[in-house]
């Protein structure tokens, strides 16, 4: 097997998924030399790439050295060589003070200098926003104190190196529950809950936000929720400093549903040139993903659940949509689960349709490509392999060039990080 996993090519078999090719990145049980020990990967959570096609990952390490207490680190694959960026439980040098992270989270990101942004938790409920290259020592762009149990937020990386996010009592915002935009050198409060709520009528104030997301301007994007109007989250604004201005809000029309907006999902996502936002919403009767052109505030619906599309394998219908990445040129791709139509044998025997997750791509001109699914025969060497999951992260899992960063696992147990060319 070992041998049989070693290919730099995956080729999708024809008519199971529609992307071509797949460079391989990573796969699990591959070895790399860490401190003078040898290490292999086991498992993969989803990455992310940057348009030189350099990967951050985060993953689950077994081999030399590594126990129960160790067994999870960020590595960051320049060209052939993988570099470690942090490991749990191992000591690192961060502002110049030896420091060790107990746990290290899922929230990590690469900008097109090859720099790693990557958050941990101290054994106190603190999270550090940490920046890393290669073997340089990592700085701290900040800290949040958590309250017990509460997830820390997630934070959003540029090619400036700065980041965008949401913290209640942190060392770089006044709170109580503020956005803000950080860099090596500053942290910019952008907003915070009970201001007023910038473009909507007077006495109209912001009580709560989703995770805010960053362009390459520094130009910061985030849902809010409004005294008052009645939904999750009211609208999405977006700006810098203290001037943000709605770029949707609910009672829009949703252009392609033929219904208004009633609240919004999860984060925005902005392409890096500040042209595009992405984002997840709900109609009163369904969801979808919809693309605002920011200059003009003009809509394009991507897809919507429920909705049945024509693909290059089949017709499939969406039933649940999972937040975009969207690239420069307005190009999106995005998790969803679909079900395929129902056939007919010629005894008259109907065959159900099966629904599974995959990862979809969408053309700026609005053709919905299906590139991958739970379920899709995939050849690695000179084995076929099923795939049995999908993973995909919307912030680094699509360049500008328009290629995919995909985490595939299959049947056999086994795991690979991939580069996909829809």
């Amino acid at each position: 097997m070992a041998a049989l996993l070693s290919t730099a090519l995956v080729a999708s078999v024809a008519g199971t998924s529609f992307a071509t090719s797949f460079k391989t990145v990573v796969l699990s049980r591959q070895v790399v030399h860490i401190a003078g020990k040898k290490i292999r990967f086991a498992t993969f959570e989803a990455a992310a790439i940057n348009d030189k096609q350099q990967v951050a990952f985060y993953a689950a390490i077994y081999g030399g050295g590594v126990n129960p207490t160790n067994n999870t680190a960020i590595f960051a694959k320049y060209g052939s060589n993988i570099n470690q960026i942090a490991r749990n439980n191992v000591p690192i040098t961060v502002n110049g003070v030896s420091t060790t992270y107990p746990t290290l989270t899922t929230n990590f990101l690469i900008n097109r200098s090859g720099i790693v942004f990557w958050a941990a938790d101290d054994s106190s409920g603190v999270t550090s926003y940490n920046l890393g290259y290669r073997k340089v020592n990592p700085i701290s762009l900040g800290t949040v104190t958590n309250p017990a149990g509460a997830t820390e937020p997630i934070a959003d990386f540029n090619n400036r190196n700065h980041i965008s996010l949401i913290g209640d009592r942190t060392d770089i915002s006044p709170g109580p529950l503020t956005v803000v935009q950080v860099g090596p050198s500053d942290g910019i409060y952008l907003a915070s809950v009970g201001d007023n709520a910038v473009g909507l009528p007077l006495g109209s104030t912001y009580t709560n936000f989703g995770n805010p997301t960053i362009d390459g301007s520094n130009k910061v994007y985030y849902t809010a929720s409004v005294d008052g109007k009645g939904s999750i989250f009211d609208g999405i604004w977006a700006g810098k400093g203290k001037d943000p201005a709605p770029l949707v809000t609910i009672g829009q029309f949703a252009s392609g549903s033929g219904e208004s907006f009633t609240g919004f999902e999860e984060s925005p996502h902005p392409s890096q040139n500040g042209k595009y936002c992405g984002f997840l919403a709900d109609t009163a009767t369904q969801s979808g993903i919809w693309i605002a052109t920011t200059a003009s505030g003009s809509l394009r619906n991507v897809a919507l659940a429920g909705a049945t599309v024509t693909t290059d394998n089949g017709t499939l219908t969406f039933k649940k949509l999972q937040p975009p990445a969207i690239n420069n040129t307005g190009h999106a791709a995005f998790l969803a689960t679909a079900t395929t139509d129902s056939t007919t044998a010629d005894d008259g025997t109907v065959t159900p349709g099966v629904t599974r997750l995959g990862l979809f791509y969408a053309t700026a001109s609005g053709q919905v490509r299906s590139v991958v699914r739970v379920g899709d025969v995939v050849q690695i060497g000179t084995q076929k392999l099923t795939v049995s999951n999908v993973r995909f992260k919307p912030r680094g899992g699509l360049t500008n060039n328009n290629k995919l960063l995909v985490t595939l696992s299959f049947s056999n147990r086994t795991t690979g990080i991939f580069i996909a060319t829809p």
